[in-house]
């Protein structure tokens, strides 16, 4: 029983992290679940197999929670499947021939400049 809480738990902070960016609306609050997508299916696969063990406690409710799990899952995968490096999972890897090389990452985070940072938390 306690493991099925837990098992809801979870399940629902998950599929609501993942449905909060679905609405388009600057607030902080929204956007903030955009920057964790790996995270998020990270921990919704683990879930998934949980799901497995907690089936026969309380079928229907794990049932409907494995499905949104699972095409939220599928939707996280297909998001973050353009930035998957296909070509250095699969490809020879090209060592460097010097051992001195320095890698450089740069993110931009675009946000509209008619929102203050007080809008944006309220």
């Amino acid at each position: 029983m306690v493991l099925l809480t837990i098992y809801f738990l979870c399940a629902s902070v998950l599929i609501i992290a993942t449905i909060l960016p679905l609405i388009s609306n600057q607030y902080l609050i929204f956007r903030i679940c955009e920057f964790g997508r790996i995270q998020i299916l990270a921990l919704q696969i683990p879930l998934l197999i949980l799901g497995l063990a907690v089936y026969h406690q309380n079928p229907s409710f794990v049932l409907i929670t494995e499905v949104l799990l699972l095409t939220f899952a599928t939707q996280n995968i297909m998001l973050l499947a353009p930035y998957i490096p296909y070509k250095k999972l699969f490809g020879n890897i090209k060592k460097h021939s010097t051992t001195n090389s320095i890698a450089i990452l740069s993110f931009n985070v675009y946000q509209y400049k008619t929102k203050t940072i007080k809008n944006l938390l309220i």
